[in-house]
């Protein structure tokens, strides 16, 4: 069944297209929405989209400013070349180059194409999984806020 697609759903549709962008080499990076299960090794490196609803207010008369929460997570695993390469060093070379990547494929157009009114970076992170920097698994994390704006009482409909 189809029906009027909501705005938030526009919006949230709108990043996971600018994040399936996303290139590690020549391989697209998959984008999973809301995934809740680890993703496997073999499949990394991996986009993780998680959106949480935030505040929904009245801006003026018959508009309804509605801000969102995104929080991605790129996970990513290097393999070593030589058994004494440094993993760590390299682990942290492709983490910067997709942070890089995922922040020029959302901030290219603040307004994701017309859908929002603001995309704002707000918190960034990079951390290793086994949490003590060693190995060839590691994650960076960037928190964005999007405000959009609906005619109130109809999510449906984009306000202006």
């Amino acid at each position: 069944m189809t029906g009027p697609v909501p705005v938030r759903e526009s919006v949230i549709q709108a990043v996971v297209a600018r994040l399936s962008a996303v290139t590690v080499g020549d391989r697209a990076v998959p984008v999973h929405r809301a995934r809740r299960k680890e993703v496997p090794e073999h499949d990394l490196p991996a986009i993780i989209l998680h959106t949480s609803p935030g505040v929904s207010e009245p801006l003026c008369a018959g508009v309804t400013r509605c801000r969102e929460r995104l929080r991605v997570e790129a996970q990513m695993r290097v393999v070593a070349e030589t058994a004494d390469a440094d993993t760590d060093a390299a682990l942290d070379t492709a983490l910067v180059a997709l942070e890089s990547a995922v922040r020029a494929a959302l901030e290219s157009d603040e307004t994701l194409g017309g859908v929002a009114v603001t995309l704002t970076h707000t918190d960034a992170d990079q951390t290793a999984a086994d949490g003590t920097g060693l190995g060839p698994l590691g994650a960076i994390l960037a928190a964005y806020d999007v405000e959009y704006w609906h005619v109130t009482g109809d999510p449906f409909t984009a306000a202006p």
